[in-house]
């Protein structure tokens, strides 16, 4: 199961408002992408969390229009990053660690973890994702970085 989605939305309108990142689109028409911090509706239920800032329902990006992303491979990541690690095991320890992640936002401690693009705030059970702002300024024009965790 998926636990959460980086991702980017198209939205018109938006050019150089914070949070927002500019890139061309196939047939050269400038696009305009806001990221989205998108959690995984079956995430939520298990371990009985609500989405709060920064956060989106992933059910709800049902309909709007998206950058493609791509989903972790997990033989990709076994031959990249170690001579020992497999697909079996790299699946088995990222399982592990998003049920570990589960169990401790869903006790309602306060935890925190960087994930790169951002980080993930979660107390009393309701999540918050701060996205890192030199990701999502205009500065960073073209550049859009895409993940399934």
């Amino acid at each position: 199961h998926t636990f959460a989605r980086v991702l980017w939305e198209h939205s018109n309108g938006l050019t150089g408002r914070p949070g927002t990142a500019s890139t061309t689109s196939p047939d050269g028409s400038s696009l305009v992408l806001v990221p989205r911090f998108a959690v995984s509706d079956s995430f939520l239920r298990a371990h009985g969390l609500m989405a709060g800032a920064g956060v989106v329902r992933a059910a709800t990006l049902v309909g709007l229009r998206l950058q493609p992303t791509e989903d972790i491979n997990f033989t990709k990541l076994a031959i990249k990053y170690s001579k020992k690690l497999n697909k079996d095991l790299a699946f088995t320890a990222i399982k592990h660690l998003v049920q570990d992640l589960g169990d401790a936002l869903g006790s309602g401690a306060a935890v925190s973890i960087d994930l790169g693009v951002g980080t993930l705030h979660g107390r009393e059970r309701r999540l918050e994702f701060e996205w890192r702002p030199e990701l999502v300024g205009p500065r960073r024009a073209g550049c859009v970085p895409d993940a399934v965790l």
